[in-house]
């Protein structure tokens, strides 16, 4: 649950409160960006008999690493489409960041999958371009690292 220091809130990544709905006459927003475990969510919801936009996507997987991009986002787009005010500032409660994950990328498996060889150098540059970062090269392939969202998205922030 989300809860204020009265009432509740939300079911978190699950369903929000009528208490806290937006309507016409909203004139402030406290905007919440959070990452909720998929396997939880997802009982939660069964449990529940609640099917929600928002449940369907953590249930799925989130980025843990995006939520700040993501406030910062919401805020951006209210700004600019209904003339809200940003005002500076975050909160952000974060227990461990998730490291990028470190894969080895095999030649064989491109040719074996895509049934033609891709040389080195144009498989470099194609996952540098996906934000992508080469780790070590190897006669049989490289080792990468897959960056979470944040990684990627980290230069646009707002």
């Amino acid at each position: 649950m989300i809860c204020d220091a009265e009432k509740l809130v939300a079911i978190a990544g699950v369903m929000g409160g009528e208490n806290s709905e937006i309507n016409s006459n909203t004139k402030n927003l406290l905007i919440e960006s959070a990452y909720f475990n998929p396997s939880s969510i997802r009982r939660t919801s069964r449990e529940l008999g609640l099917s929600s936009d928002a449940s369907y996507r953590f249930e799925r997987g989130t980025d843990p690493n995006n939520t700040l991009y993501s406030a910062r986002r919401a805020a951006q787009l209210i700004s600019e489409i209904c003339n809200g005010e940003v005002l500076k500032g975050s909160i952000d409660i974060y227990p461990k960041k998730k490291k990028p994950k470190k894969i080895l990328f095999r030649n064989n498996q491109v040719k074996r999958i895509l049934g033609y060889t891709i040389q080195l150098a144009k498989i470099k540059k194609i996952f540098s371009n996906l934000g992508f970062e080469t780790l070590k090269g190897r006669a049989d392939g490289i080792t990468i690292s897959v960056p979470t969202l944040d990684l990627i998205l980290k230069e646009k922030l707002i």
